[in-house]
């Protein structure tokens, strides 16, 4: 993993210092002033893949932003390409607004021709606030669990109008939409990318998105950590007897 520290930038930007990150198989908890996070990432060959994580904090540890990408093909072949893109997301990261790290992160792997795009889905916490913001690039939604309601939800983006949220590095004028939710302690969420629901078992059925809120709905009363080893369990299960066909992360993070 790697540990970033980002300049100080005009004004119209933040300063955030990355806690943690990487493109590598990982199993792993960080702390920032308000969030749990615990990552479960594993390529689909080798010791790391085309999965980017990357958490950092800000203004004293009052904000917490956390991306999680998802780059064009699998493991050890697109590691090298996840590691550029890896470099071209934290030098993104101090932008003010998220929808505009997206829209930067765009240009940027757009100029670089790396030959593969990637989705993200991007979320600010402001511990002053309790209020989450996030943005989407062609990523799978994010789930979450408020402890006032009994299941678990999708955090959809209010646009889906032409040229919105789309992946990055594809298209020159795509433009990402930036959304909010008002959250409280014991709020969950989660993120995770495409190969971890359609992980398919030996007869072909996907893990799939209702089997992952099950899960992670049966360890409510259990702390972030178990939840993320009782999904991973499951998933194994679910698909031990079949290929690993694409890298597999997931990132539960836990309101405090």
């Amino acid at each position: 993993m790697t540990l970033a520290t980002q300049p100080r930038n005009s004004a119209d930007h933040l300063h955030f210092d990355g806690v943690w990150g990487g493109n590598k198989n990982a199993r792993h908890d960080i702390r920032t002033s308000r969030l749990t996070v615990s990552v479960y990432s594993s390529a689909s060959d080798g010791a790391e893949g085309g999965d980017i994580c990357y958490v950092a904090t800000g203004k004293d540890d009052m904000l917490t932003r956390i991306i999680l990408c998802d780059v064009q093909g699998h493991g050890s072949h697109v590691s090298a390409r996840a590691n550029g893109i890896y470099g071209a997301v934290r030098n993104s990261m101090n932008t003010f607004r998220g929808h505009e790290v997206l829209s930067r992160l765009n240009q940027t792997l757009l100029r670089q021709r790396v030959s593969a795009y990637a989705t993200a889905a991007l979320i600010t916490f402001n511990a002053c606030d309790s209020r989450l913001y996030f943005s989407y690039a062609g990523h799978p939604a994010i789930l979450l669990r408020q402890c006032s309601e009994r299941q678990w939800s999708t955090l959809v983006s209010a646009s889906e109008g032409e040229g919105a949220n789309l992946p990055l590095g594809m298209f020159p004028f795509a433009y990402y939409d930036q959304d909010s939710v008002a959250l409280r302690s014991g709020d969950r969420l989660a993120l995770y990318t495409d190969g971890l629901v359609e992980a398919e078992s030996e007869t072909g059925e996907v893990f799939g998105e209702k089997r992952l809120s099950a899960v992670l709905e049966s360890c409510r009363e259990y702390d972030l950590s178990y939840a993320r080893d009782c999904a991973v369990h499951e998933l194994e299960l679910h698909s031990s007897r079949a290929s690993k066909a694409d890298d597999q992360t997931l990132m539960l993070i836990e309101v405090g």
